[in-house]
């Protein structure tokens, strides 16, 4: 009797092992992470990474999925419907606020006078001569209550125009060249590649770059994802942090084969890209960054 016993004891243990490894093997063994991002130069890390066969060299697959912006793609990390966000601090200032703290990732880019990507844009045969020129015009941000927006509530004030003279109204950074062109809007906030390619067909023109304006040097964006994530995999995120840190030494000494990269997923030439301003990429973004960006938010009355 007491042989049975024991050997019921010992099948039973054997039994809870063989589960709890499964268990654990089913989490590890997600067959790849799935990245929101955005198709703009900024994400060119998540490019370089996969298209230089980065992930794969690091055992990783990876997915690529286009958001719309920062916040959007917060949303759906915070639904489980990605794995890792890439976002500008706004959005992961706003979304620690109201949510849970992020884990934050390898990655993410710089801007000042040297690294700039993006423009205030109008057309050139509007009468805006100057940002002063923008009251009563109407400005388009690709999400509301993100960077951008914040960075243009910035330049107005900086420029002594108040909110209450413009519209600000929310737009795919892709549909904002045809909203000027149709003069739906008068002013545009476009990253690269997108300004280049607009400028370059002459009808617009640049006020300078909307974060360098508003911010001066700042890191801008970073890759993002919950605790819940992070824990459940692990080994995973280790492989995500060591490819993108790869990716950043190749892309801070930009080559043709960069160009080629960025535009598969831009869907913009390579001579533009190569001729694109870019940002400064990082390994990581430090922590006084998004203490910074709580205080600007406080300041602009965007979290109360």
């Amino acid at each position: 009797m007491k042989i049975k016993i024991y050997s019921l004891l010992v099948f039973m243990l054997f039994f809870v092992a063989c589960n709890t490894r499964q268990n654990n093997n089913k989490n590890n063994k997600v067959k790849h992470l799935k990245v929101g991002m955005i198709p703009i130069t900024d994400c060119s890390q998540l490019f370089v990474a996969k298209e230089f066969g980065i992930f794969a060299k690091n055992g990783l697959e990876v997915e690529l999925k286009p958001i719309g912006g920062g916040a959007k793609i917060l949303q759906s990390l915070a639904s489980n419907n990605v794995d890792v966000a890439f976002s500008n601090l706004t959005s992961v200032a706003f979304f620690e606020k109201n949510f849970e703290k992020l884990i934050p990732l390898a990655g993410g880019t710089l801007m000042n006078d040297k690294y700039t990507e993006g423009g205030l844009v109008c057309l050139k045969s509007n009468e805006i001569n100057s940002i002063k020129d923008f009251k009563g015009k109407t400005i388009a941000v690709n999400s509301l209550n993100n960077i951008v927006h914040l960075a243009v509530v910035k330049i107005l004030k900086k420029n002594g125009v108040s909110l209450s003279d413009v519209k600000i109204v929310e737009m795919k950074f892709s549909d904002m060249p045809s909203a000027l062109s149709s003069k739906r809007i008068d002013v545009a906030t476009l990253p690269e590649p997108i300004l280049s390619l607009s400028i370059n067909e002459g009808n617009f023109k640049s006020f300078g770059d909307y974060i360098v304006l508003a911010f001066g040097e700042y890191y801008v964006t970073g890759y993002f994802t919950t605790n819940n994530i992070y824990n459940k995999y692990k080994t995973k995120f280790e492989k995500f942090n060591k490819s993108i840190q790869e990716a950043t030494i190749i892309l801070n000494n930009f080559n043709d084969s960069i160009s080629n990269a960025v535009s598969k997923y831009t869907r913009v030439s390579p001579e533009v890209i190569k001729s694109a301003g870019k940002p400064f990429f990082v390994n990581e973004v430090p922590h006084n960054a998004l203490e910074k960006m709580n205080n600007w938010l406080y300041e602009e009355s965007f979290i109360k």
